[in-house]
């Protein structure tokens, strides 16, 4: 079998990396995947966090953005993040 750690080589030929690399693109273009707070890995329904804005600090109708940070409306629009929308928010 061959070794699969860092910059060696996994089944097919691909190094670990490669398809450590895949995967997360994979993930990422997921239209299943469940966004979650980056404090307590929950979705934002479940979340029970203080929820105040990661750039000003607002409380003023703070939502979850897809990289798992709450933002204000005009944050999320300046820092062009896209609100969290997926399945499970």
């Amino acid at each position: 079998m061959a070794d699969c750690g860092f910059g060696g080589r996994a089944q097919g030929g691909k190094s670990g990396l490669r398809l450590g690399a895949g995967s997360l693109i994979f993930w990422l273009m997921s239209p299943t995947k469940t966004v979650v707070c980056s404090q307590c890995d929950k979705p934002e329904r479940e979340c029970r966090c203080d929820k105040y804005c990661c750039i000003c600090a607002g409380f003023d109708r703070i939502k979850l953005g897809e990289d798992g940070l709450y933002y204000c409306p005009e944050c999320m629009e300046a820092c062009d993040v896209k609100l969290a929308t997926r399945s499970g928010v």
